[in-house]
């Protein structure tokens, strides 16, 4: 969550100079634009209180609000320029949003804000600019299938080639193990070999959905399993990996996060939210990265 951040601090203070009378001051630290700003004010002690509680609630209000942890906030608009004032603002950027690009030499950063965002960063003063030439993906295209599609097919292939291949329930994704919530998914990997041709065999490992709004890793899976069962026997080469190796393929260890692709969401993690963050933008786990 992008937030300012403001630390309004109320101290006693006595220089202990004879005749001079006990002071209070009203320290007042915060940030923008990734720079570190303060104010001292002195106070005598009759009107220290009203003072300090009056500023306090100014800060709060002129604080406003983060990144809105609303549904709007988890629908992108369109892929931005965000122009950060020095390293420290750019790391502050970087940690809550998807950055997609650094530009160092005129000081911005690329990355998909939804609309929330941007009226956010906005209202903060950071200066945008809408990036031309990208297609944030309004609608997932019709030739990619659902994670149901996907499972189901694994169900046939496992059905139609069972000397060929072996259908594994290796686990559960996130939500499936959160009760009161989304049901999940099992999480299926498939193993490809001549099951008639015994002896050691090398093993070879495929995932193809990491990351959810990546839609084409599933479907080379899918076609990558298909290469070897619809062809063994004819293809020397399927033939004899499957008679020598074992092939085991997850087409989507996201299934989650797939299901946040599929309603029109640029997303990238799986939708792990019990972190602390308030941010549904932001939940998640990039199961590459942790």
């Amino acid at each position: 969550m992008i937030r300012r951040r403001w630390r309004p601090l109320c101290r006693a203070f006595d220089d202990g100079s004879p005749g001079v009378e006990a002071r209070f001051l009203l320290y007042l630290q915060w940030e923008k634009g990734g720079i570190l700003r303060s104010l001292r004010f002195g106070f005598p002690p009759k009107t220290w209180l009203g003072v300090c509680a009056l500023l306090i609630l100014t800060v709060f209000a002129l604080a406003g609000p983060g990144l809105s942890a609303t549904s709007a906030n988890t629908r992108l608009n369109a892929l931005t320029r965000i122009y950060y004032h020095d390293q420290a603002d750019l790391n502050h950027l970087a940690s809550r949003l998807d950055v997609w690009e650094v530009n160092t030499e005129h000081r911005y950063l690329l990355a998909p804000l939804t609309t929330q965002a941007r009226t956010d960063l906005i209202r903060q003063g950071y200066r945008l600019e809408t990036e031309t030439g990208y297609r944030l993906s309004p609608s997932i295209p019709p030739c990619y299938r659902t994670v149901e599609q996907y499972y189901a097919e694994l169900q046939q292939i496992a059905a139609q080639y069972p000397n060929l291949t072996e259908l594994i329930d290796y686990g559960d994704s996130w939500e499936k193990t959160i009760p009161g919530g989304n049901p999940g998914y099992d999480l299926w990997v498939m193993r490809l070999t001549n099951e008639a041709r015994t002896g050691p065999k090398g093993r070879f490992f495929v995932d193809g959905g990491l990351h959810a709004r990546e839609l084409p890793g599933p479907e080379i899976a899918l076609a990558y399993i298909h290469r070897f069962v619809d062809n063994y026997g004819t293809d020397p080469e399927a033939t004899w990996i499957l008679d020598f190796r074992e092939v085991y393929v997850v087409v989507d260890s996201n299934p989650d996060g797939h299901k946040m692709a599929e309603q029109d969401l640029y997303w990238r993690k799986n939708t792990d939210n019990d972190d602390g963050c308030t941010n549904p933008s932001s939940w998640g786990v990039d199961l590459n990265r942790n």
